[in-house]
């Protein structure tokens, strides 16, 4: 999740082009230690609820549950803005395969602890696989119009409430979240909705980044 070298001020150049900036922005940054501290905060509750060591499992709760989804949606919308920085100027394929290969190992690592931890709701298909395959999913969209980019994203959220269909429930399919039913597994990002989020990062990252990177705070 290294934003490597961000997105540059062009004064000439439009929000939307694609341009690299020299140095990281410390205030992208600081975004994802925010959002690892909450992460970290929210497996320790949940942790502690599983072995009973607190009354109720407060990570479950429906209070627990949104604090869930808004921690997960913020990754994937730094995700969605850390390829636009990483990749301004065109697909920078090195860096790119070595991201994929660090996120996709400890997806696989995830996976393989959790079937010994918990095999009948092991992770297959959780934050991390989400992270990994978007990654490349996205590439695509850094260089169409930040708006198509917006709009593919809105589908993609939306598709699960329009399309879902018990046809698609097959386990093999589960990673699409498009089927009725839900998993039994401990951590479910299916790419619709979430690879949704982001593109939404993507489209934000190509229209705010080339103004924040010159801003107060993008300084900082």
């Amino acid at each position: 999740m290294r934003s490597d070298p961000p997105l540059a001020s062009a004064s000439a150049a439009s929000p939307e082009a694609p341009t690299s900036a020299p140095g990281r922005i410390p205030a992208i940054d600081a975004a994802r230690a925010t959002a690892l501290a909450a992460m970290a905060a929210y497996h320790l509750t949940w942790d502690l609820g599983y072995l009973r060591l607190t009354p109720e499992n407060a990570a479950l709760s429906p209070a627990g549950r949104i604090a869930a989804h808004v921690i997960a949606g913020s990754f994937l919308v730094l995700v969605g803005a850390g390829l636009v920085l990483m990749n301004g100027r065109g697909v920078r394929l090195r860096p790119t395969l070595l991201r994929l290969l660090r996120v996709g190992g400890a997806a696989i690592l995830i996976t393989f602890a959790t079937y010994v931890a918990f095999p009948d709701s092991f992770i297959f298909f959780g934050i991390l696989h989400c992270i990994a395959a978007s990654s490349v999913l996205a590439l695509p969209f850094l260089f169409v119009p930040a708006i198509v980019t917006a709009l593919a994203g809105a589908l993609v959220v939306a598709l699960p409430h329009l399309a879902a269909h018990p046809a698609l429930d097959a386990p093999a399919l589960f990673f699409l979240g498009l089927g009725r039913l839900t998993p039994q597994t401990n951590d479910y990002v299916p790419l619709f909705p979430w690879f949704g989020i982001v593109l939404f990062g993507v489209a934000l990252g190509r229209i705010a980044l080339p103004r924040f990177a010159r801003s107060r705070p993008g300084l900082w």
